[in-house]
């Protein structure tokens, strides 16, 4: 099971140049939500859909214009990639490192799993290989 919960910064890559955002994401009873934020706003993570490796979820933006995104990514490791799709816009690059790990909450309330390697004193580096993303190939690196 991958855990998407905790603290990820990252840069996604705007027709109106490159934006960077912090996505503070949340996983509790199996319900994922939290908020980005960049240097205009923070804005609530909504309809949060976990399948997989893969996440995909709305962020409803005001700044610099109003427009619903539609990110989709996925995960591996403390790596996630993917696209952000803005109404009649093309789609747009989504990079992030998991920068602090936040345990996703079970039934119990308990930490169900970190999910991040390394947690145990080895050094953690992603590989590098090609991470599939809803509708987008996208190549990560290390």
């Amino acid at each position: 099971m991958v855990n998407f919960a905790g603290t990820w910064k990252g840069t996604i890559d705007t027709p109106i140049g490159r934006m960077e955002v912090v996505f503070d994401i949340t996983e509790e009873n199996g319900v994922i939500g939290g908020k980005a934020s960049n240097k205009h706003e923070t804005i609530e993570i909504r309809d949060a859909v976990a399948d997989g490796n893969a996440l995909t979820w709305l962020l409803d933006a005001t700044k610099p214009m109003k427009v619903t995104l539609n990110m989709a990514v996925a995960v591996d490791g403390d790596e996630m990639v993917g696209t952000s799709k803005a109404g009649i816009f093309p789609a747009s690059k989504v990079r992030a490192q998991r920068i602090s790990v936040v345990a996703s909450r079970g039934l119990s309330g308990t930490s169900a799993q970190t999910g991040v390697e390394g947690r145990r004193g080895k050094s953690y580096a992603p590989s590098r290989q090609s991470i599939k993303a809803p509708d987008t190939e996208i190549s990560a690196k290390s």
